[in-house]
């Protein structure tokens, strides 16, 4: 009788509750996983931890959160703020955020995105200040609907997130180069490396101009300023350097990766002349088969799922808030 009449006296915050764990540590983060499963290499099954790791660290947080709230008089402030910020994030993830590039580690220009930061402000502060005016005018109604409106919620993400994870397209299988004779080199063993890198082309010539550069060091070396490139990554890179397409946002990148591989005929001519053809690198996403000798299928695994869970969650805040 005790746990059911605690359960009714406190199902409004119950109901919240749930619905920025729901919201914070399983939409987000798994829809995201969902999303790009062909950029995260390993399986779903192996972020299953981490969520569960994530929700049990946020429930405990939340209980001793609420144990220490409730024994002051700051219980009704702190379930305001809590449905506040759960309803801001919700509808910021869902409705406000901009379609983002790939973060393929090249700094996006954030200024574009300034009118998306200033809608983001108004909506926040325009959310928590209704809320509170309603809270403390109107007690009983905002906990009864606020309730209501958490629960109905955290139905939605559950069914939309079960929705995605059934529809969504089945990753790439995992792949990988074979380093075997990755530093060989001799009179009959050649190596052709390709630098892709996203730097503007002057800094290399600034780099020859200074004092850092000590003459004849680079006398054959070409440096190709003209080359377009798309990104510090292997991945990135190539299929812009290959082409002169450029990656569209708004496009597959997979698709668009696999479409550049197939545009190009020179490794078509290098297996014609007899040429062994290798790539090292830990993997380049929509890479058909049949153009490097030394790729393979794999599967990847996880060094560490403490660093793992820092970084998706850090992605997750970065979506919500």
């Amino acid at each position: 009788m005790r746990i059911r009449e605690f359960i009714k006296k406190r199902q409004s915050i119950i109901c919240v509750y749930t619905f920025i764990v729901t919201l914070v540590l399983v939409y987000i983060p798994l829809v995201n996983v969902l999303s790009n499963q062909n950029d995260y290499k390993v399986s779903l099954r192996r972020f299953f931890p981490i969520i569960l790791a994530g929700v049990a660290i946020g429930i405990l947080a939340l209980i001793i959160m609420d144990v220490i709230i409730n024994r002051g008089k700051g219980s009704r402030i702190y379930y305001i703020l809590i449905f506040s910020v759960s309803i801001c994030m919700y509808v910021q993830y869902n409705f406000i955020n901009p379609h983002f590039p790939s973060f393929n580690g090249v700094e996006p220009d954030w200024m574009q995105y300034k009118t998306y930061s200033i809608v983001s402000t108004i909506m926040w502060i325009t959310v928590t200040s209704l809320c509170i005016i309603i809270g403390l005018k109107y007690k009983d109604i905002f906990y009864k609907w606020t309730g209501y409106l958490s629960a109905f919620l955290s139905l939605v993400l559950l069914l939309s997130l079960t929705y995605i994870a059934i529809t969504s397209k089945k990753p790439n299988s995992a792949s990988t180069f074979v380093k075997e004779d990755q530093f060989s080199i001799g009179r009959d063993v050649n190596i052709v490396v390709f630098l892709i890198d996203a730097c503007e082309y002057t800094i290399m010539q600034d780099y020859l101009a200074s004092e850092d550069y000590e003459p004849g060091t680079l006398d054959d070396f070409t440096f190709y300023y003209h080359a377009t490139s798309g990104g510090s990554q292997t991945s990135t890179g190539l299929p812009v350097l290959l082409t002169g397409s450029e990656y569209d946002p708004m496009q597959d990148f997979d698709e668009y990766s696999r479409l550049c591989w197939e545009d190009t005929d020179l490794y078509d001519d290098l297996h014609s002349k007899d040429f062994d053809v290798r790539f090292f690198d830990e993997g380049i996403s929509g890479f058909p088969n049949g153009i490097a000798d030394n790729y393979t299928e794999t599967e990847y695994f996880v060094n560490s799922y403490f660093d793992m869970a820092g970084e998706v969650y850090k992605l997750s805040g970065f979506l919500a808030a």
